[in-house]
C-alpha cells in the first residue's frame, strides 16, 4: 500500500468489516492437519522462457538527468534460515527450498535493471519521495528522481512515475516517462483532473485515472494516454447492478479491474434482488454484455466492501485470478480460481485448511504460466508468516520456496513480487520499515539480499 494511501484509508469502513468478521466468524478447523512427516521431494524447477518483446519506437528526450552511483550500503541482513517446508501433496503443494547465498555469484550477469521507490517519514508525514535505479550488471545502485508511483511499460523499457511535493497535503507537480538508465524521455505538467498514474496499456500510451465530480459513486472514469503525442482517450465504463457503496481507493482497485487492453472489466456487483451481497461479474466493454456472474462461487456482504479480494489479470488478458472467500455453513471455500475472458471458471488450488492464500498479493510470470503467491499456515497467528511459492497454472502444482517474510499491518507490508523479463527471477520485498529485498533466481535455486529499506517496483531491460 502507498504510503499517500495510507494516510487516505477509511478506518470507519474498516472497523466495520473488522465487526462483520467477528460476527460471521472465520471458519477453523478445530483440529488442523498434522505436519506432514514425509520427506520433501525436491524437483527440478520447470521454467519455461517466454520471448522478449520488442522495443518501442525511438523517442525524443526532453530533458536529461544524471544520475550517480552511491555507495553499496552495508546491509542489515535479515534473512534467516530458510522455513520449514511446506508439504502437501493432496493439495500439490511440494517444496523446492532455495539456498541462501551472502552476494550474486560471479558467474551470474542480468543485463537489467531493478527500480525501487523509497520515501522518508517525519511525525506521520512523508518528507521525501525517492526513485532508485540497480543496474546488476554493473552491480551499482543509482539515485534517481525525487518521485513516486512508477509504473514500467510491458516491454520493459520505459517507466513513468510522477514528481510529487512531500507532506500532509498531496500535491503532483509533473508526469516523467523515462528509460533505464533514469533519462527523461518526456515530461508533462501534472493536471488539474488527473487524479493517479495507474499503469502502461502498450509500450505508448499510459492510463491515469481522473477525478470524479459527478457526486454518484461509479468505476473511475479513466484517460489513455499518449505521453509523447498527447493523443488522449476517455473511459468511463456503465456498469449494471455495480456496488454503489464507496468502496477504498486502495492499490488501484476503485472498484473496478480492467483487463490490460481495457475491452472487459472485472467488477463488483450485487446478487439478483439482494443488495445485502456481491459477487463478481465480468463485463465486455466491447459488446456491452455480461459475460459472466461468480455468484455460485464468490459473495461477500456490501456493508464490508472487502477490496481486497482484488482480482488479478494476466499480462495478455486472457485470464483473471483471484483468491475466493465463501463462507456458509454448507461451503467453506477460501481456494484460488481462475476466469478466462471468455468466461470459463477453473479452481487452481485445494489446500482446505492445510494453508492459506494471501488475499490479493501476487504476481503473473511474463509468459502468463506460473503465478508467485503467498502461502501460510494456519496456526501462525499475529505477524503471519508467509512463504512464497509458485503456481504452475497448467499442472496446478504449488512450488514452496522456503522463503519467508513476516507481515506486520501498517508497518512492513506484502508488496507484489516482480518478475524478470525471461520469468526466471523475482524480486521480493515489502513495504518500507522492512529491512530486506531479495533477488530470488528459481533455475539456479538460489535466493540472496540486495537492498534495503526499498520497495521494488519494476524490472526493466538495460538500455
Amino acid at each position: 500500500m502507498k504510503p499517500n494511501m495510507i494516510k487516505e484509508f477509511n478506518f470507519a469502513i474498516l472497523l466495520s468489516v473488522l465487526l462483520l468478521v467477528a460476527c460471521q466468524g472465520i471458519p477453523t478447523p478445530a483440529t488442523l492437519p498434522p505436519e506432514n512427516t514425509v520427506s520433501p521431494v525436491t524437483p527440478t524447477f520447470p521454467i519455461r522462457l517466454s520471448p522478449t518483446a520488442s522495443a518501442s519506437a525511438t523517442m525524443t528526450a526532453t530533458e536529461q538527468v544524471t544520475l550517480t552511483p552511491v555507495p553499496s550500503p552495508t546491509m542489515y541482513i535479515y534473512v534467516a534460515p530458510t522455513a520449514t517446508p511446506l508439504f502437501y501433496p493432496a493439495g500439490n503443494l511440494q517444496s523446492n527450498c532455495l539456498a541462501y547465498l551472502p552476494e550474486l555469484p560471479p558467474d551470474v550477469n542480468f543485463n537489467s535493471t531493478i527500480a525501487f521507490e523509497s520515501y522518508k517519514i517525519d511525525k506521520g508525514v512523508i518528507t521525501e519521495y525517492d526513485t532508485h535505479l540497480f543496474n546488476l550488471a554493473k552491480n551499482e545502485l543509482f539515485e534517481g528522481e525525487h518521485g513516486t508511483g512508477i509504473v514500467v511499460s510491458p516491454d520493459r523499457r520505459l517507466m513513468a512515475f510522477t514528481i510529487e511535493e512531500p507532506g500532509a497535503t498531496r500535491v503532483v507537480n509533473e508526469l516523467v516517462v523515462a528509460d533505464a538508465s533514469g533519462k527523461r524521455l518526456q515530461t508533462l505538467p501534472w493536471e488539474q483532473d488527473w487524479r493517479i498514474l495507474l499503469r502502461w496499456i502498450d509500450n505508448q500510451r499510459l492510463v491515469i485515472g481522473l477525478e470524479d465530480t459527478s457526486g454518484i459513486w461509479r468505476p473511475l472514469p479513466l484517460l489513455v494516454l499518449n505521453p509523447f503525442t498527447n493523443e488522449r482517450q476517455h473511459l468511463q465504463a456503465d456498469l449494471p447492478d455495480f456496488l454503489t457503496l464507496p468502496l477504498l481507493d486502495n492499490s488501484g482497485w476503485f472498484g473496478v479491474i480492467y483487463d490490460p487492453t481495457l475491452t472487459m472489466a472485472v467488477y463488483p456487483h450485487y446478487f439478483e434482488n439482494d443488495k445485502e451481497k456481491f459477487t463478481f461479474a465480468l463485463w465486455d466493454l466491447v459488446h456491452q454484455k455480461q459475460v459472466v456472474n461468480l455468484d455460485d462461487i464468490f459473495f461477500s456482504y456490501s456493508v464490508s466492501n472487502d477490496i481486497f479480494l482484488k482480482p488479478q489479470w494476466a499480462s495478455d488478458g486472457s485470464q483473471f485470478v483471484f483468491r475466493n472467500m465463501y463462507s456458509t455453513r454448507e461451503r467453506k471455500d477460501f481456494e484460488l480460481y481462475r476466469v478466462t475472458r471468455d468466461g470459463q471458471v477453473e479452481q487452481l488450488t485445494n489446500l482446505g485448511a492445510y494453508a492459506s492464500i494471501n488475499n490479493e498479493i501476487m504476481s503473473w510470470s511474463p509468459d502468463g504460466q506460473y503465478l508467485a503467491i503467498f502461502i501460510s499456515r494456519p496456526r501462525m497467528q499475529a505477524q503471519a508468516e508467509y512463504h512464497l511459492a509458485i503456481l504452475d497454472i497448467a499442472t496446478k502444482q504449488i512450488m514452496d520456496t522456503c522463503v519467508w517474510f513476516k507481515e506486520k499491518p501498517f508497518v512492513a507490508e506484502l508488496i507484489p513480487p516482480v518478475w524478470s523479463p525471461n520469468g526466471e527471477q523475482l524480486i521480493v520485498g515489502q513495504t518500507q520499515g522492512h529491512d530486506g529485498v531479495l533477488l530470488l533466481d528459481l533455475p539456479k535455486g538460489f535466493f540472496t539480499q540486495i537492498a534495503e529499506d526499498m520497495e521494488p517496483v519494476g524490472w526493466m531491460l538495460a538500455p
